[in-house]
């Protein structure tokens, strides 16, 4: 559908939308179609994986393939302040670990103000799974 669509999450049954605003990176719930106009709330969409699917579960491994690297090149390019993943399996698969919801440990800034982990630089990565609300991200 999304792939029909050529929006992201486009199957009205994704809750990738509606996620991204209970996390509360949009001011209002997007349709897939208005991805275009995230821009000018300085938010961009990528996949961690390309492959279109039904859903994460269809996912595998292979999917995944060199897309720390794609990312982390993105964060170098872009400098982004918050890299979110929406779903477990988005961030599972390209950092071969389970996620908690919210910002991760040991990404963005450090207390210190020193930059740690995994080359994203001062990026915070983040987990939205859920409607639990703002990921705390002020």
């Amino acid at each position: 559908m999304s792939a029909a669509a050529a929006a992201h999450f486009a199957n009205p049954r994704n809750d990738f939308w509606r996620l991204l605003h209970a996390a509360g990176f949009m001011d209002r719930q997007y349709a897939p179609d208005e991805q275009f106009a995230l821009l000018a709330l300085g938010i961009g969409i990528t996949n961690a994986a390309y492959r279109t699917t039904r859903g994460s579960g269809d996912l595998r491994r292979a999917d995944f393939e060199g897309s720390a690297r794609r990312l982390e090149a993105i964060a170098a390019d872009l400098r982004p302040r918050v890299i979110a993943f929406v779903g477990k399996e988005a961030y599972r698969g390209p950092f071969g670990e389970r996620p908690e919801a919210g910002v991760q440990r040991g990404t963005g800034l450090a207390a210190d103000d020193d930059v740690v982990a995994r080359g994203f630089g001062r990026a915070a990565l983040a987990l939205a799974v859920d409607d639990e609300g703002a990921l705390g991200l002020e």
